[in-house]
């Protein structure tokens, strides 16, 4: 059975696309809102590619479900895919059929399937497709609605655009929505949930707002994949967590890094952005780190830079908060014009002159001695920084992608076949301008086995009209990192920028009134890399349930927080390998996993009564206690603090943490807070 897996619990979720119709993968209709639920819910999306012909069920062999939610005839009036979908019923992989037009529109077209043949494919699923539409919303109501999972962003009411419909036939499945028929007083479930997958007929899933098309969901996305993919109780790998705090991280780009600022600094003198960053930001925030890049032409003096820049670069990166970064060798607008579509071209072409390259590059300018190659521009660009601007001991493998961050499939083989570290792309943002989930990124964007790490946040350019009116509208990304903290978790807090907004003293003002925000929060300060790192461990950690109860989480990386939802359990400590503690939160368990291949976790309703980690913003090594000795091994980027937990209340315990000794009595709630980095 492909779906079962040997307890082995699969997180690949299969999607289709087609380029032929001008679908590419990284602009799929909604794919991003989808995606990103899915990816909170831990599991990872793939898609394929139907332009030439459907797969067959041996591509599904490490998935747990397929999600269709386009509207392709092509598709529609293949027998091949009703069979593929009946396989793949009966194989126990869930499928979910979302956004299902009405039927007469597909079938008018294409006389060799009907719609028994049909209802025959999916009887499995527990549902039947019925012949009757309405696209008359004066003949459409609401017979019946649940509005736990309904009316999420959008209310039903008031946007019943069409009536599709379809009857569930099982009894133990869900129906949220069912809609009837004045004329013909027919009615039917729009939005239901099987335990093989789940269907949702007509434009149920989405509302798209007309005049500002701007899409919202009409139903809880989190609690209905969840129930359609039967993943409420599974351990969930989380990147917006580390030990328990939220992950915080942040990174420049190296556009208008030699540019002049007209922002005042400490002495009143007109300098670069580049001097501005260095006095105003990074002296003044040292707690807080930041990834930052460079653009290798306009530095190295073989090309447009000089040697004032390469000793100003050095200084920079020396900083103990400071990662070196790539921003290129020559910032190209455009990786491959075959990614876009003419339009979004030719704005590029609006708003500056470009230079075309061979391999179907756009470039910003002629750089005087070179010619485009791609190696250039990514290996090369991180060997510039290690030869010539970045100490021994702070070497990097961090590249920002530049302008429209599509890197093709060889670009990004020549980032990993170089161990490179590379993000950017995604620019999700969740305000007032922008309120739904939809609009966040996802986690990554795969192309074959290349994965691009996108930005958890948008940069100002989102927010300034591409920094051309509104200079101060950056400190409005604070809506942003609120939206996605509460009511839950789902994105840490990334504060990406370029240089150019250090020009003028309106985005200085901007960013540091962002950056007085974050030292409000409680947070785990990272580098770059550090989240980067991160998801790539999201991508490869495996989850299997144990025939004893347990979870066997592997191959986790970097990855260190495992996320259970809605449990009213903690880890039984004592069981629990590769464990250091756990924290409760916003109705989600946080487990902290130690560092190593694996960790097994026990799950107990019983309180932990030995000492645990219950949340740090220092990297947590080890913990261990012998009566009223415990041992502590971290790794210190920044000052912070250790809070234990599991202590009997009063107690009093000598700690070594890192060699550095403390006695300290534990409280009357059996816990403990240390400081470090500083005096303990």
């Amino acid at each position: 059975m492909l779906g079962s897996h040997l307890n082995a619990e699969s997180r690949k979720v299969l999607t289709f696309y087609s380029e032929k119709h001008g679908k590419n993968v990284t602009r799929q209709d909604y794919s991003h809102g989808i995606e990103l639920v899915l990816n909170h819910l831990g599991f990872k999306l793939s898609y394929y590619d139907t332009s030439d012909g459907l797969p067959d069920i041996s591509a599904f062999h490490d998935s747990h479900a397929l999600i269709v939610w386009l509207q392709d005839d092509d598709l529609f009036h293949n027998k091949h895919y009703w069979d593929l979908i009946e396989q793949l019923l009966e194989q126990k992989v869930k499928v979910l059929l979302l956004q299902q037009g009405p039927m007469t529109v597909h079938l008018e077209k294409n006389n060799s399937i009907d719609i028994d043949y049909i209802n025959q494919k999916i009887q499995g699923l527990g549902v039947q497709f019925i012949d009757e539409q309405s696209l008359d919303p004066a003949d459409i109501k609401i017979e019946f609605i649940d509005k736990k999972i309904m009316n999420f962003e959008k209310k039903v009411q008031g946007n019943l655009s069409n009536f599709v419909s379809a009857k569930s036939t099982e009894a133990n499945n869900k129906v949220f929505l069912r809609l009837k028929k004045v004329s013909s007083n027919s009615v039917s479930d729009s939005v239901i949930v099987s335990k093989k997958g789940a269907v949702v007929m007509g434009n149920y899933l989405f509302y798209m707002e007309p005049f500002t098309f701007k899409p919202y969901w009409l139903l809880d996305p989190f609690q209905f994949f969840e129930l359609a993919l039967g993943s409420k109780h599974w351990p969930k790998p989380d990147t917006s967590t580390l030990f328990g705090k939220r992950i915080y991280y942040s990174h420049i780009d190296g556009d208008g890094y030699t540019g002049v600022s007209h922002a005042s600094s400490d002495d009143g003198k007109k300098t670069q952005c580049a001097n501005i960053f260095e006095t105003e930001i990074a002296t003044k925030y040292p707690h807080l780190p930041t990834s930052v890049s460079i653009i290798q032409s306009e530095i190295d003096p073989q090309y447009s830079g000089a040697e004032f820049m390469i000793d100003q670069t050095r200084r920079l990166f020396r900083l103990p908060h400071i990662e070196a970064a790539s921003h290129t060798f020559s910032h190209p607008f455009i990786w491959d014009t075959r990614l876009l579509e003419q339009y979004e071209i030719e704005q590029y072409d609006e708003q500056d002159h470009v230079y075309a390259a061979p391999q179907h590059i756009l470039l910003p300018k002629l750089v005087k001695n070179y010619e485009y190659n791609d190696y250039a521009e990514i290996v090369g660009s991180i060997d510039y920084i290690n030869n010539t601007l970045a100490s021994n001991s702070k070497q990097t493998k961090l590249l920002f992608w530049s302008g429209s961050c599509l890197p093709n499939a060889k670009q990004l083989e020549l980032a990993a076949s170089a161990n490179l570290l590379t993000i950017n792309g995604g620019d999700g943002r969740m305000d007032s301008f922008y309120p739904s989930y939809i609009n966040l990124a996802p986690l990554y964007r795969e192309i074959g086995p290349y994965t691009q790490v996108f930005t958890s946040m948008p940069n100002e350019m989102l927010y300034s009209d591409n920094w051309s009116q509104d200079y101060a509208s950056f400190r409005e990304v604070i809506q942003t990192f609120k939206n996605t903290e509460h009511p839950i978790r789902i994105k840490p807090i990334n504060v990406y920028y370029h240089f150019f907004l250090l020009e003028l003293q309106a985005g200085v003002n901007a960013l540091r009134d962002i950056l007085d925000w974050v030292k409000t929060q409680d947070i785990f300060p990272l580098f770059t890399s550090r989240y980067v790192e991160i998801v790539h461990g999201f991508k490869s950690t495996e989850i299997q349930k144990k025939k004893d109860g347990s979870w066997l989480i592997s191959n986790y990386g970097q990855l260190r927080s495992i996320r259970f939802d809605n449990s009213l359990e903690v880890p039984d400590l004592n069981r629990c390998t590769n464990v250091l503690g756990f924290k409760r939160e916003k109705n989600s368990l946080y487990v902290h996993l130690q560092e190593g291949r694996s960790a097994n976790i026990y799950l107990t309703k019983q309180p932990q009564t030995q000492p645990y980690i219950h949340d740090s913003n220092v990297e947590i090594k080890a913990i261990s206690y012998n009566n009223s000795r415990i041992d502590i091994t971290y790794q210190e980027l920044f000052p912070g603090n250790i809070h234990l937990k599991g202590l009997t209340p009063f107690h009093k315990y000598v700690i070594n943490a890192n060699s550095h000794q403390v006695s300290k009595r534990a409280s009357l709630s059996g816990s403990i807070e240390l400081r470090v980095g500083e005096s303990l």
